[in-house]
């Protein structure tokens, strides 16, 4: 029997923390992060079986790139 579990964690600037960094390392991929200008590369992390992005019917095409998205994110989110 399978088990279904959920957790949403934030992310806080405020603490270092990046969207773009946690998006990366969540995926295994290699993302460049334009707010704070680095590189996050955790293409050789294990365990990642399946990753993908999930958009409405007719939202920006852009929107499905991660790397986009998160930086879009980073971008327009403004709360301190």
């Amino acid at each position: 029997m399978a088990l279904y579990h959920f957790s949403i964690k934030t992310i806080s600037r405020s603490h270092g923390r990046s969207a773009v960094a946690a998006a990366a390392y969540r995926s295994g991929q290699k993302l460049e992060d334009d707010f704070y200008g680095l590189v996050h590369d955790y293409q050789r992390k294990k365990g990642v079986e399946f990753s993908q992005i999930f958009t409405p019917d007719g939202c920006d095409p852009r929107l499905k790139n991660r790397q986009y998205l998160w930086n879009y994110v980073e971008e327009t989110e403004k709360r301190k």
